[in-house]
């Protein structure tokens, strides 16, 4: 295991990974969980969880097969159906190459169930709220911000914040939705151009909510923490106060997003 704990500069904030594909590819695995397949890398978030999860789809998540091959693993927190340690732990054993970033306390869970895991393969973060940390790979950085976990901040949730293709992604986790405007002025982000922000679906649905979003420049919002069936309900609310809305219309399916083309078109 190896703790990450390093001083925040918004110039490392983003990767630079290569020359720009035409396009990166993201897949919707679960409510929260993503993958990212670009021409250098490729990352799951939250993508190795039981919950809503089909039997067929949990088989490839533990034989890390496609679309759950990553070489970068991002847990934002411990709750269920975000991690689900016996799944991540089968499909890193699958796939021996991968690495995983994420906070103490999933961490510490990983070390125990599978305790000869191979060195550097288990990164720990622990940012505190206005104080980022940076973890560098070769070729890749990313930045790890702290999003408390509503009500108490309990346990600790993680936003990642990374460049693929020349896209910029960050997906805060659990957002605590009452607090994100002064969630996202702490961890500086109105500084940043973003190109993909994943939210909460039970955030986009209200215009007071959102209005937080004005602070940030954001190219595309991606719904998340939604099943697919609960996006469809949503996104007729949401779309009326975002014009920069997608939503998945079910799990597996992949678009194609690049930097200045803002969201990809619906099916």
């Amino acid at each position: 295991m190896i703790r990450v704990k390093t001083a925040f500069c918004v110039c490392l904030a983003v990767a630079v990974l290569g020359v720009a594909a035409d396009a990166a590819t993201v897949t919707m695995l679960t409510d929260s969980g993503f993958a990212f397949h670009g021409e250098e890398y490729s990352i799951m978030i939250d993508g190795l969880v039981e919950y809503r999860s089909t039997d067929e789809r949990q088989d490839l998540m533990r034989q890390a097969a496609a679309p759950y091959d990553a070489d970068i693993l991002l847990i934002t927190h411990s709750h269920h159906d975000h991690f689900d340690v016996d799944l991540v732990a089968d499909n890193m054993n699958s796939n021996p190459e991968a690495i995983l970033v994420g906070p103490p306390d999933v961490i510490e869970r990983l070390a125990d169930r599978v305790p000869d895991i191979g060195e550097g393969r288990l990164l720990e973060v622990e940012p505190s709220l206005g104080e980022p940390v940076t973890v560098e790979l070769p070729g890749f950085t990313l930045t790890a911000f702290s999003f408390p976990h509503p009500p108490d901040g309990d346990p600790l949730n993680v936003g990642y914040l990374f460049e693929i293709d020349s896209i910029t992604i960050l997906h805060p986790g659990d957002l605590d939705m009452d607090d994100a405007g002064a969630l996202f002025e702490a961890n500086g982000l109105g500084e940043l151009e973003l190109d993909v922000v994943f939210l909460p679906m039970f955030m986009l649905r209200s215009a007071s909510r959102c209005e937080p979003l004005d602070s940030l420049s954001i190219g595309c919002i991606i719904a998340s923490h939604a099943s697919p069936f609960e996006q469809s309900r949503g996104e007729p609310i949401a779309a009326g106060h975002l014009e920069n809305l997608f939503c998945f219309d079910d799990y597996l399916d992949v678009v194609e997003l690049t930097a200045d083309s803002g969201c990809p078109a619906g099916e």
